[in-house]
């Protein structure tokens, strides 16, 4: 977990406690996402909007907990893409014309 902040000490321990869960269900999404695995039913079970299950600070209903954990769930199951093979990027010369920031 990232180290806390200001607003951190400010939250109750239930609050605290969901924020945590938030930021290990993100490391696994990103882990997942990574190694490969078919996120079709993961994304399915989050629906409407699987980033609101990402952000802490959108957790305020209990129902919400319940779909993290069926969001977890469906993460650890999530099968392996046959084939997937994660490529090298390559560095832009020039991103001036970008319209958005590049990497």
């Amino acid at each position: 977990m990232r180290e806390p902040d200001a607003h951190f000490f400010a939250l109750t321990d239930r609050d605290r406690t969901i924020l945590e869960y938030a930021c290990d269900l993100r490391e696994m999404f990103a882990t997942a996402f990574d190694s490969g695995r078919d996120l079709t039913g993961v994304l399915a079970s989050a629906n409407p909007d699987v980033l609101r299950y990402l952000d802490p600070f959108e957790i305020v209903e209990d129902d919400m907990v319940e779909q993290m954990r069926a969001v977890e769930a469906e993460l650890l199951e999530a099968p392996a893409v046959e084939g997937f093979c994660q490529l090298a990027g390559h560095r832009l010369i020039s991103s001036h014309a970008a319209g958005r920031p590049t990497i």
